[in-house]
């Protein structure tokens, strides 16, 4: 379906050069945000443009503003009136400028106080667990998960167990 003289980008391609995942790509697709530029309608592969990948890089930085996904959608529709919008936005300057007034002050004044703790030294063991049931039909592990992976720390006596259990 590519050829090498494309400059297309897979989903892969795309998620890896944003540092975004696959999943919010086309969390975008689904809201409408972006559309893939060419789609493979046998393997059903979806392949961006540079133009997408700056889209995308804009919605990224809207999100990061504040802004809703269905605010920026509105915004790229020119379906909104953007006096709103600019309020929103001046409300978060207003706020950051009001935050970086205080720390200014607290610097100035010499309000920081910087301590140095020690901590003594601690014997932490880890030990990772990892169980995996391919057959459905055997159910759970003996401690209720199924197909699990699990961490063991014990620190002062203390053993505390955490299970990060796959979606």
């Amino acid at each position: 379906m590519r050829s090498s003289g494309d400059n297309l980008m897979s989903v892969g391609e795309v998620s890896r050069a944003l540092g975004i995942t696959r999943r919010i790509i086309l969390n975008y697709e689904d809201k409408g945000l972006i559309e893939a530029d060419v789609k493979d309608g046998f393997t059903g592969n979806r392949y961006y443009t540079t133009d997408t990948l700056t889209r995308i890089r804009t919605i990224r930085v809207f999100q990061n503003l504040g802004l809703s996904l269905v605010e920026i959608k509105s915004y790229f529709n020119g379906s909104t009136d953007l006096t709103p919008m600019i309020e929103h936005l001046e409300e978060i300057r207003d706020e950051l400028n009001l935050n970086i007034e205080k720390l200014r002050e607290r610097v100035n004044t010499g309000d920081i106080e910087f301590k140095v703790t020690e901590i003594p030294a601690q014997t932490i063991y880890k030990k990772d667990l990892q169980r995996t049931n391919r057959r459905p039909s055997q159910g759970a592990s003996k401690d209720g998960h199924s197909g699990c992976n699990a961490a063991l720390f014990i620190r002062h006596e203390q053993a505390h167990v955490f299970y990060r259990i796959p979606a």
